[in-house]
C-alpha cells in the first residue's frame, strides 16, 4: 500500500478546492514508509473493528477497508467529508463515516460490543481533550496508533519525577502500556508542520486501572499546586480519607514531603485502598 505523493495529494486537494486548514492540524501523511509501519503494529484482520481519527483524504482509510475492517470514521472538515462519501463511502459499505467533532464523538459513534482499536491523527490543540475523552470510557479500546506532536507524547508518557508529568500520563499509564514509539520526520506531511512528530502505539494492559471520577478530581487538584508538598496538600482539604493516604505512603516509604509530579503510578491507587 502507497501513501499519496506530494503531487497527486496536490492535485486532489485542488480538484476539490481545498486549502489544508492549520486551525484543524490538516497535515496529510505522503510517506509510504510510515504508512507501512502503521499496518505493521495493527496487522489489521477482516471483520475487526477500528476507529480512525481525522482521516483526512483516506490514505489509512483506504488501506484498513482493503483488509475487510469495519471501519468507523469521524471527520470535522466538511469538504473532506464530503470527498470520502465520493471516493471510499460509497464503494466499502464496512466504512460508516460520521461527520463531527472528534472530541465530542472520541470514539467516532461507535458504541459496539467488539473490541476495538483506534488509529489517530491528532492536532495538538485536541490530544489532550480526546484522550481525555477515551479514558473516561465506556469501551477502552484494546489498542491505539497515534500520531502526535513529540511533545504531547512526552507529556503523555511521562514518568514519575519527570517535569511534564500530570494527570493524564497518570490516567492514561493506568490503563494503557506503550509498545512503540518512532519518530515521524516533518517531511512525512504535507503541508511540512513546523513541529516533530512521533508516532505512538499504546496497548491495554491485561488488568487496566480505572481511578474513580472522585479520584481523579483528587488528582487534578493535586497537580493545579503541583509545587506543593504531598503532606499539606491533603491537610488543606481536610479529608480524611486523603490524610489517612499520606500516612500510608509514610509507611511505604514515600516522604509525606514529596510533591505530586514525583509519586510512582502505585502510590496514587493507594488513595483507593
Amino acid at each position: 500500500m502507497e501513501a499519496l505523493s506530494t503531487t497527486a495529494l496536490k492535485q486532489i486537494l485542488a480538484h476539490i478546492d481545498h486549502k489544508p486548514q492549520k486551525h484543524l492540524g490538516q497535515n496529510f501523511l505522503i510517506d509510504s514508509n510510515i504508512l507501512k509501519k502503521v499496518l505493521g503494529w495493527i496487522s489489521p484482520s477482516k471483520d475487526a473493528v477500528f476507529i480512525e481519527i481525522g482521516p483526512g483524504l483516506g490514505a489509512i482509510s483506504q488501506a484498513l477497508l482493503k483488509k475487510g475492517v469495519k471501519l468507523h470514521a469521524v471527520e470535522r472538515d466538511p469538504v473532506l467529508v464530503k470527498y470520502l462519501q465520493n471516493t471510499l463511502e460509497k464503494d466499502f459499505p464496512n466504512l460508516q463515516l460520521l461527520h463531527a467533532d472528534a472530541v465530542e464523538h472520541p470514539l467516532a459513534g461507535y458504541n459496539g460490543s467488539e473490541s476495538c482499536h483506534v488509529i489517530a491523527n491528532l492536532p495538538f490543540a485536541i490530544s489532550s481533550p480526546w484522550l481525555d475523552a477515551i479514558l473516561s470510557g465506556p469501551i477502552l479500546p484494546q489498542s491505539m496508533v497515534l500520531f502526535l506532536q513529540k511533545e504531547a507524547a512526552d507529556r503523555f508518557l511521562a514518568p514519575a519525577g519527570s517535569k511534564d508529568r500530570g494527570p493524564l500520563s497518570i490516567f492514561l499509564q493506568a490503563i494503557y502500556a506503550p509498545m512503540g514509539r518512532h519518530k515521524v520526520a516533518s517531511t512525512c506531511f504535507y503541508p511540512v508542520p513546523q513541529v516533530d512528530a512521533v508516532l505512538l502505539l499504546l496497548q491495554r494492559r491485561p488488568d487496566p486501572y480505572y481511578f474513580k471520577p472522585q479520584t481523579q478530581r483528587h488528582i487534578r487538584d493535586f497537580f493545579t499546586q503541583k509545587r506543593k508538598q504531598i503532606g499539606g496538600l491533603c491537610r488543606q482539604t481536610e479529608n480524611p480519607s486523603l490524610q489517612a493516604w499520606v500516612q500510608a505512603l509514610v509507611s511505604a516509604g514515600i516522604p509525606e514531603t514529596s510533591r505530586p509530579e514525583v509519586l510512582p503510578l502505585w502510590a496514587w491507587q493507594l488513595i483507593e485502598s
